[in-house]
């Protein structure tokens, strides 16, 4: 009966909800993803869905780009929110139905309609891609997908020489077998320093956006509202607490604020 509540309640809704969403997954040793759909939505009708990558999840959130939590109905992986006009929303859960292993070999598999952004463990070998990326993101050690299925095999170092499971990448080694080619491309991945990637206090977003300003140097604050899609007031909150807990400088220039990070 829920279910079918749920349904009519998309098929009556989704004319008025058009809506654009990128999908990053951060893979850790253990298995386990942690996937965030973070969707702009292109009008006011108040509700918004969308279609987890599975059923199985735990620590389901969904807010506002405001970081409002979001009323919301779900039924398997069939996820409808109810936006209150709000122009973004975040999906945040964990799961550890997207990755096998076969021995020392991990494989994760995916299907996002969207953008999809994968970021490997520290130290992987990753020994077949398909398809091959769109992008691959040296500093931020990520793979970039148009969307569609996806699957990855990679290995990962001998157990002890990682101190904590749960890590995002620091430096990944990839190894691309390209189909019908006798060579292979070899990428090497250096992720910047990020500190503040567990740290307490900052959400999701708050450390996206960190990480943006770290790897620029400056960025205005008008061109993160953009990157973002994040209106301008909750630009304005957000860049409030981070510069009064210490993360950032905003300075005027020309009447345009620009963010740098206090390092």
């Amino acid at each position: 009966m829920r279910r079918a509540c749920v349904l009519a309640i998309v098929m009556l809704l989704s004319s008025f909800a058009t809506c654009a969403a990128d999908t990053s997954v951060t893979l850790y040793r253990d298995g386990y993803a942690e996937i965030e759909h973070f969707i702009s939505v292109n009008d006011m009708g108040g509700t918004v869905e969308a279609v987890l990558l599975t059923g199985d999840y735990e620590n389901l959130s969904v807010a506002t780009g405001s970081f409002e939590p979001v009323h919301y109905d779900v039924v398997d992986a069939l996820l409808v929110a109810y936006t209150l006009g709000e122009g973004a929303v975040v999906i945040r859960y964990e799961t550890s139905m997207l990755t096998s292993k076969d021995g020392a070999l991990w494989t994760v598999s995916l299907d996002a309609g969207g953008q999809t952004t994968l970021q490997l463990p520290a130290s992987t070998t990753i020994v077949s891609v398909d398809p091959m990326p769109s992008e691959i993101d040296l500093d931020a050690g990520t793979l970039t997908f148009s969307g569609g299925a996806l699957t990855v095999d990679y290995y990962l170092e001998l157990e002890g020489t990682q101190q904590e499971d749960r890590r995002p990448s620091g430096i990944a080694l990839i190894a691309i077998p390209i189909v019908g080619a006798v060579a292979y491309l070899l990428y090497r991945m250096r992720k910047r320093s990020f500190p503040w990637d567990e740290k307490e206090g900052l959400d999701a977003l708050e450390k996206r956006v960190l990480r943006h300003v770290w790897e620029r140097g400056r960025v205005r604050e008008s061109d993160l509202r953009k990157e973002f899609n994040i209106p301008k007031t909750s630009t304005w909150r957000m860049m409030k607490r981070l510069e009064e807990g210490g993360y950032i400088t905003i300075e005027d220039d020309n009447g345009a604020n620009v963010v740098s990070i206090n390092r």
